[in-house]
C-alpha cells in the first residue's frame, strides 16, 4: 500500500515539493492531498497537479501518513492546536524546510517529530 502525503499550505515551497514528488514518481497523484485556507488557491493547486484538495486541515491530517506543514512559522501553533487531536500516531510530520529524500519510507523526521512533540508537551505543561 502506498503512503499518503498531505500538505497543509499551498505556497511556493509546498508547490515545488508537490511538483518534485510527482515528477520523481515517489507516490502517485492520487496519494497526495493538500489543504489551504484560501479556497481559490486550493482549487488552483489541486487542478494544476491533479491532486485532491481538502478544505479542512483536520480531515487532511486524519487521512495522511506523512504530513508536511507548508505554512509560515508564525502559523505553526495555531495549526498544531487545530490538528493535534487527529494525527495518527504512526504519521510522520515534517515542516517544509526539511529536505525530502527520494525514498518516502525514509522520510521519518526526528527533528520535526521532536519539535512537534515539544510543542505539544509545552502546551500541556509537561516541559
Amino acid at each position: 500500500m502506498s503512503r499518503k502525503i498531505g500538505f497543509i499550505g499551498t505556497g511556493n515551497m509546498g508547490q515545488a515539493m508537490i511538483k518534485g514528488i510527482i515528477s520523481s514518481k515517489i507516490v502517485s497523484n492520487e496519494n497526495i492531498l493538500v489543504s489551504d485556507k484560501d479556497t481559490f488557491k486550493l482549487q488552483d493547486v489541486s487542478n494544476k497537479f491533479n491532486i485532491k484538495g481538502e478544505t479542512s486541515n483536520v480531515e487532511l491530517a486524519k487521512n495522511v501518513d506523512i504530513l508536511i506543514l507548508s505554512v509560515k512559522p508564525n502559523i505553526y501553533k495555531i495549526l498544531i492546536d487545530e490538528i493535534k487531536d487527529v494525527i495518527k500516531e504512526e504519521s510522520d510530520i515534517m515542516e517544509e524546510n526539511e529536505l525530502i529524500p527520494k525514498d518516502v519510507n525514509s522520510m521519518i523526521s526526528r527533528v520535526a517529530r521532536t519539535w512537534f512533540t515539544s510543542k505539544l508537551d509545552a502546551d500541556a505543561g509537561l516541559s
